[in-house]
């Protein structure tokens, strides 16, 4: 017989939770705290404010230096309001563009949509989340590039350093930094090697209901590059580039150390971005190709594309475009959605779209584009 002991620590220790549910409000503070400049734009703004203060200064310095060596106690006024003005026009394109409190609100205004409520789900297959209008889905391909801290999670949304969910700890029901890093090693290995999985979350949150008709394919589109971002990034990239380089041109004890070479370094990156910016302004369309899928019905609409899926409700629609080989919704919220006529299943499917959007259009007082003739 085998002697048991009845003392022996049978519990069986698992690796913790497999996932992060969060029901809570997204804050101003929780996106100030979980806001970070970048190392280039923190060396841009030490490089611009530098030169901007030693403009104002330098006028000032170099009359009085003069004027010591003179000695002549008076320095012209002028000179003095030159420095007083140029100083305060310093200060206040600092606190505009740079101040991270005003960098932080002109974010929130042109993006109401980052602050406000926030349910739904982490796992491994990708993030839910309900904003209390629409429904949103997140891959692990989106997901990869999130920031994990005792802090929270940062989960970018686009390419702007400014766009993102700011996932405190506090907005979590238990958050665990162990747990998040967990489920970013698992979003690196579905976004390396996707599997079946990872589609069957969008449809298992997004159940299409009986009148709903289905469409997937590839859209391709040209998108206006003739945007005010563009038009920023190109006039704060070209006068960042002039400033530093003109310093390079007439400091003749320049390359002296190795900040010389970072400022000259770092101009001609300026420069080539400026350049980028102007030729992408002055085409003024680009061409771009996605794919997508999804449902509508006569309620909502629901779209998946690569990385990322919304469900809304079609009472969110302000305006609807109707074409021979498309339909365009837009909503509130300035998002576009293209709905193609070689995605649906059957003609059949089309016209009862077709017929759903004219109806949409007539209780919202919308007037639908007239469909041309072919």
């Amino acid at each position: 017989m085998t002697d048991v002991n009845p003392y022996a620590n049978t519990v069986v220790e698992d690796d913790g939770p497999t996932e992060l549910t969060f029901d809570s409000i997204i804050e101003l503070e929780d996106y100030q705290r979980m806001l970070r400049r970048s190392f280039p734009e923190r060396a841009l703004v030490i490089v611009l404010i530098s030169l901007l203060g030693f403009t104002a200064i330098a006028p000032l310095v170099l009359v009085a230096s003069i004027s010591i060596w003179r000695r002549d106690t008076e320095i012209p006024l002028p000179v003095i309001l030159f420095s007083l003005v140029f100083g305060a026009i310093a200060v206040a394109v600092y606190r505009y563009f740079f101040h991270s409190d005003r960098r932080v609100m002109r974010s929130i205004e042109k993006h109401p949509d980052l602050l406000g409520i926030v349910r739904g789900r982490l796992t491994a297959a990708g993030m839910t989340l309900d904003d209390g209008v629409r429904h949103h889905w997140f891959s692990p391909r989106q997901l990869v590039t999130a920031v994990i801290s005792p802090a929270g999670i940062r989960i970018p949304l686009t390419d702007d350093p400014y766009r993102f969910l700011a996932m405190t700890e506090r907005i979590f029901d238990h958050y665990s930094v162990k747990t998040a890093k967990g489920l970013r090693e698992r979003w690196f290995e579905y976004a390396r090697d996707p599997s079946d999985d990872v589609p069957s979350m969008w449809d298992e949150v997004n159940p299409p209901p009986g009148d709903a008709i289905h469409f997937h394919g590839a859209v391709t589109m040209q998108q206006s590059t003739r945007t005010p971002r563009t038009l920023v990034l190109l006039i704060a990239n070209l006068v960042g580039a002039a400033a530093l380089l003109s310093i390079a041109g007439t400091d003749t004890s320049f390359f002296s150390s190795w900040s010389d070479y970072f400022m000259v370094g770092y101009g001609v990156f300026a420069l080539f971005n400026g350049i980028r910016s102007a030729w992408f302004y002055y085409k003024g369309t680009r061409q771009q190709t996605w794919n997508q899928r999804g449902w509508t019905s006569g309620e909502e609409l629901a779209i998946q594309w690569t990385s990322v899926g919304i469900r809304i409700s079609l009472s969110e629609i302000e305006r609807v475009e109707i074409l021979d080989e498309v339909i365009v919704l837009s909503s509130q919220s300035g998002g576009s959605y293209y709905l193609m006529r070689i995605h649906f299943e059957s003609e059949a499917d089309w016209e009862t779209l077709c017929n759903r959007c004219q109806k949409l259009a007539s209780s919202m007082s919308i007037t639908p584009a007239i469909p041309s003739s072919g």
